[in-house]
């Protein structure tokens, strides 16, 4: 980057210009013509408040069926980043005007939930600085997916805030209080748009106060207590995004729990997996969509015995196995029913029918 344009885009002086090459704030490399050229990542670095530039791809197109011309339209921009050398972060593709699309999203699949914690928390370690950056995580409130099961994922971080899933919240309310459908719409307008705590025990105490005669119940009376109790675990979760009051500028990207596109291909067809195929179609799955599996290939059987073939018995060995093979079988098993049977029923019908037949 030429000087003139760092002077105008970090709005300083020729003068600090020197002084932050001279210090090495900015690296600079001096041209055979006496004039100096300014790096572009100590550049961006030093007009973020010395967070990492990152670099962003958008497609868009108007309809789902200009899916191909997306396509096109993302690999030329992956190109153009590629020879500039610039590292993308993350795609982000509108594939209709209410339908995005996230591109080049890294995936972790493991049969063991603590697996999967793990490697995501290497992962993060290992290619983000989230030292000044601020996390935003959403979870259902199961067991494993709390606050605390986060943090330890994320690791050192600027901030992070966790949210309680409303869609789990809604479903807990209604749930819990499916004895009094009046008061559900009451309770979550309380809990979720008012966020009041004073306002949400005083909805409680009027429907405990009105379990009296058919609603006077074991059943009611448990569930509400379960209901109160679920709501004082995870009152600060449930705390509003816009009351949170987060200056959230730009965002590197999202993560989240998308297990169907493995569920059903591998239940599939009454399919039975051991616990190693499991994780190997797992794996060979997860591979696939972070485009590394010619990568795991590779290093996962590099130096295993694997006696080399020929193309020609690897052929004969893959024409064999194709053949249809000859199986034994008993043959046709013939049989009669019994005449002692009652003559209106329809067992005595049947054997009438069978009775026409010749074998």
């Amino acid at each position: 980057m030429k000087a003139g344009k760092v002077i105008n885009l970090l709005q300083i002086s020729r003068s600090t210009l020197k002084r932050y090459r001279e210090k090495g704030i900015l690296k600079a490399r001096r041209l055979p013509s006496g004039q100096y050229t300014f790096d572009d990542d100590s550049v961006f670095l030093l007009k973020n408040g010395r967070s990492p530039r990152l670099t962003l791809l958008y497609g868009r197109v108007s309809t789902y069926k200009q899916k191909h011309d997306l396509a096109n339209q993302m690999q030329e921009l992956q190109d153009f980043a590629e020879k500039k050398g610039y590292q993308v972060c993350e795609d982000i593709i509108n594939v209709s005007k209410t339908r995005r699309k996230r591109v080049q999203a890294k995936e972790f699949v493991f049969l063991s939930r603590l697996n999967a914690l793990q490697e995501i928390k290497a992962y993060l370690a290992n290619t983000y600085d989230l030292s000044d950056t601020l996390i935003i995580s959403n979870a259902d409130g199961s067991a494993g997916y709390a606050k605390k099961d986060f943090d330890e994922i994320v690791g050192r971080c600027k901030q992070h805030e966790h949210f309680l899933d409303v869609f789990h919240l809604n479903k807990k309310i209604k749930d819990c209080l499916g004895f009094m459908p009046a008061m559900q719409s009451k309770l979550i307008s309380a809990v979720e748009f008012k966020y009041d705590r004073h306002l949400t025990d005083v909805i409680l105490d009027t429907i405990e106060s009105n379990l009296v005669d058919e609603l006077n119940t074991p059943e009611n009376h448990e569930n509400l207590k379960r209901l109160r109790s679920y709501l004082h675990r995870r009152w600060v979760d449930i705390k509003p995004f816009k009351m949170r009051h987060l200056s959230v500028i730009k965002a590197i990207g999202c993560c989240e729990s998308n297990h169907r596109k493995y569920t059903y291909r591998v239940k599939g067809q009454g399919k039975y997996w051991s616990e190693d195929g499991a994780e190997g179609i797992l794996r060979v799955l997860t591979c696939i969509k972070n485009n590394e599996l010619e990568y795991w290939l590779s290093s996962e059987f590099a130096g295993s015995e694997i006696n080399a073939i020929t193309e020609q018995e690897l052929k004969a060995a893959a024409h064999d196995s194709l053949k249809k093979r000859h199986e034994s079988h008993l043959g046709i098993q013939r049989g009669a029913l019994t005449t002692q049977t009652a003559g209106s029923s329809y067992l005595s019908k049947f054997n009438r029918m069978l009775n026409h037949i010749n074998y």
